[in-house]
C-alpha cells in the first residue's frame, strides 16, 4: 500500500513552517541540479532563494509565510485502490479530512497510450453524507449547550427520600409556605427575596441544604445566634466538583443524627421567615 507513504508525509509535515519546507527543497534541488537544469548554482543560499521562489509561485492564493501549511489536503494518484485503503479513506473524509483518491486508467488506441483519471473518492454520496453529519453534530451541539428542565413533580423528591426523609421535607416546604423552584433530579430551590436554600435530594440516605452566596463562617455564626451548636457545616457542598474558587457551605440531614425541628429553624431563620 505504497499509496499509504502521502497520508505519512502530509502527518509528518502538519507542522513544518515556510523556512523548514523552503530548506528541505533547496536540498532536493541541490542534489538533482543537473537534472533540473540548476548547474549555474554553486551556492547554499542560491539553492535556497531558488526554493523560495518556486514555493512562492506555487502558493501564490495564500499569504507567505503567515498562511503557509494551515491545512492540508493529500491526493492519492494509482491504478487501482485496494478495499482497505478506500475503507480508510472515507473514514478520513467524514472526519473533515481533505483528501482523494484518483484512479487513472490507461487505453490503447494503435500504437498510442491514453490515461483516463476518474475520481472515486469522495462520491456524490459521501459528500453529502458528510453535510448530514455535520448538520446532526451541530443539533447535538445546540441540545448540549441548550439548558434542558426537568419535567418531574415536587413530589417525585419526596417519594425517592421515602419515610420518613421525604415526610419530613413535605412538611418543611408546606410550613416554609414557599413554592419550590429550579426544581431538577436532583433537588430544587426554596428562595424568600435575596435569600435562597438548595435543597439537594440526590441521596436517599440524607436531604443537603445549601447556602450559596455565603461562607462556612457565616453559616457557623449563624447557627451559634440560633443556639444549634450541634450542627455541623461542610465548607463544600456533596454536588459541587472539586476545585471551584467559592465553594458552596452545606449542612447534611440524616435519621437519627440531628432533629428535623433544628433544621426547620434553620430554614426558617436563613429565610428570614
Amino acid at each position: 500500500m505504497v499509496e499509504n507513504q502521502a497520508i505519512t508525509y502530509a502527518s509528518s509535515y502538519v507542522y513544518s513552517t515556510f523556512n523548514e519546507v523552503c530548506n528541505i527543497y533547496a536540498k532536493y534541488l541541490e542534489k538533482n541540479k543537473n537534472e533540473l537544469k540548476l548547474s549555474e548554482i554553486t551556492e547554499v543560499q542560491e539553492f535556497k532563494k531558488e526554493a523560495e521562489k518556486s514555493l512562492e509561485n506555487f502558493c501564490s492564493s495564500i499569504n507567505i509565510p503567515d498562511d503557509f501549511n494551515k491545512n492540508q489536503r493529500i491526493i492519492l494518484v494509482a491504478g487501482n485502490f485496494s478495499k482497505n485503503l478506500l475503507s480508510a479513506v472515507t473514514w478520513l473524509i467524514l472526519k473533515g479530512i481533505k483528501i482523494e483518491c484518483i484512479r487513472l486508467s490507461l487505453y490503447k488506441d494503435n500504437h498510442e497510450l491514453f490515461i483516463q483519471p476518474e475520481r472515486i473518492l469522495p462520491t456524490p454520496d459521501i459528500s453529502e453524507s458528510i453535510v448530514k453529519i455535520r448538520i446532526a453534530e451541530e443539533i447535538i451541539e445546540k441540545k448540549r449547550d441548550k439548558y434542558q428542565t426537568w419535567e418531574g413533580r415536587i413530589e417525585e423528591h419526596y417519594e425517592f427520600l421515602g419515610s420518613p426523609l421525604g415526610d419530613h421535607l413535605k412538611k418543611l416546604v408546606s410550613e416554609l409556605e414557599i413554592e419550590p423552584t429550579n426544581i431538577s433530579n436532583s433537588g430544587f430551590h426554596l428562595i424568600n427575596g435575596e435569600k435562597k436554600i438548595m435543597v439537594s435530594t440526590y441521596v436517599k440516605s440524607k436531604i443537603e441544604f445549601r447556602f450559596s452566596k455565603s461562607k462556612k463562617e457565616e453559616i457557623e455564626n449563624f447557627l451559634a445566634d440560633l443556639n444549634l451548636n450541634t450542627l455541623t457545616v461542610k465548607d463544600k457542598a456533596d454536588i459541587e466538583a472539586y476545585g471551584i474558587e467559592n465553594p458552596t457551605p452545606a449542612i447534611d440531614y440524616k435519621i437519627d443524627t440531628i432533629s428535623f425541628e433544628e433544621i426547620q429553624k434553620v430554614c426558617k431563620g436563613w429565610l428570614e421567615l
